[in-house]
């Protein structure tokens, strides 16, 4: 299990890479999760939104990778 953190990245982009990788045949609960963390402009630490995607198995962590960071 390896957790990508796309930073920063808008709900329009999570959404169409959630897309793009169902359309390459990956299923969300099975090979990946994801969810998106908005920002926050009550705290310091989190004042833009980012994406965070857990991919559960190596081989698709190195693809998402190589494709989206």
């Amino acid at each position: 299990m390896v957790v990508i953190t796309i930073d920063p990245c808008d709900v329009s982009r999570a959404i169409e890479i959630v897309y793009s990788m169902r359309a390459h045949g990956y299923l969300v609960s099975i090979d990946f999760d994801w969810k998106y963390v908005p920002s926050n402009s009550m705290s310091w630490e989190n004042n833009h939104p980012t994406a965070q995607f857990t991919l559960y198995n190596d081989v698709l962590a190195s693809w998402f990778r190589l494709k989206y960071e």
